[in-house]
């Protein structure tokens, strides 16, 4: 096991996934810890969660045995076919050690795929990707019979596949492709915001590193890191489409600016002065502001002021969701 692995390995077998929801200190200091790491892209504590339930041994990575338990597993072969499980987990062991630690399984192509795909979508794609690199080709797609074109010719296919790659790269990836549903599954960014996301990502994964989106005409140059460290509202070191979407949103402001308690307490709250409160800085303000006590409920208060669903609130949401729930305490 590569020795700079250890702290993290060590803080994970001692952690528990409950803990994730208002994430301890110690947490926290991980992923910061991890913030210099060229190996940190795609790491999150989902993964984090992941990893730690699929290693049984507390090894530190993943043996074939375990992570035939992955949902990896399931979604990108054919009912968990020995020789199809196999290949992926040599994609997934770069170092070829016998084992996919943290770093590899978070790095994964999978992996990040099954953040962006979901429901029957995830199923398609996976059956397009007969490589199984987690990508899909124009002779991928060309030869899958398409539930979305009336005829099937090879023609029409390819002509479908060209409209779907947003950014012309000759490759389909999870975003582009989620993007293009018509099921109710799709993405559903502005078609603009999700042209200008998929030029960015060159190389389709679905998720923007510092140095894709330095490519920015929107930013000056000694703007982007600054820039890029407000975007990424989670903190892992790269900005998804729906934290790219929001940065390009228009704020509506729907509180009273003259209120500067709600200013003042959200920004007590947002410890890490991103602007947005995470999950855990929600619950952790709400319980010392709140006489609801109660987890479950505290993490309704929180999805019910979160109207985008990205998982972070701004002030506008949580002034609005607020002032909506004192008034509905009052009768109103």
């Amino acid at each position: 096991m590569k020795s700079a692995r250890l702290p993290v390995i060590f803080a994970i077998t001692f952690a528990t996934w409950s803990d994730c929801v208002l994430m301890a200190e110690d947490e926290e200091a991980l992923l910061e810890s991890e913030s210099s790491n060229a190996n940190r892209s795609g790491l999150s504590l989902e993964t984090i969660a992941e990893f730690r339930r699929l290693d049984l041994d507390g090894g530190g990575d993943l043996d074939p045995a375990e992570f035939q338990r992955s949902k990896i597993v399931s979604m990108a072969t054919t009912g968990g076919n020995p020789a199809e499980s196999a290949a992926l987990f040599a994609s997934m062991d770069s170092d070829d050690s016998g084992g996919i630690g943290l770093f590899e399984f978070a790095q994964s192509q999978h992996n990040r795929n099954a953040g962006i795909l979901t429901g029957v979508a995830a199923r398609d794609y996976h059956e397009i990707d007969t490589d199984l690199d987690g990508l899909i080709e124009l002779e991928e797609f060309s030869k899958f019979e398409s539930r979305a074109l009336e005829s099937n010719t090879v023609a029409k296919r390819e002509a479908l596949f060209h409209k779907i790659d947003l950014n012309q790269s000759k490759i389909v990836g999870p975003f582009e492709y989620m993007q293009s549903r018509s099921d109710g599954e799709a993405l559903s960014l502005p078609e603009e915001t999700a042209t200008d996301f998929a030029n960015l990502d060159r190389n389709d994964n679905g998720t923007l590193d510092p140095e894709e989106y330095a490519q920015s005409t929107d930013v000056e140059k000694s703007e982007i890191p600054a820039k890029f460290a407000r975007i990424d509202f989670n903190g892992n070191g790269e900005i998804s489409p729906h934290e790219f979407a929001k940065s390009k949103a228009p704020r509506r402001r729907h509180h009273d600016p003259s209120d500067e308690k709600i200013a003042a307490d959200f920004q007590d709250m947002d410890r890490n002065r991103d602007n947005t409160l995470s999950h855990r800085e929600f619950s952790r303000g709400f319980f010392s502001r709140s006489f609801l006590k109660e987890r479950d409920k505290v993490d309704a208060e929180f999805s019910r002021r979160d109207t985008d669903t990205d998982g972070e609130l701004t002030l506008d949401e949580y002034a609005a969701g607020r002032l909506n729930y004192w008034d509905s305490r009052r009768g109103r």
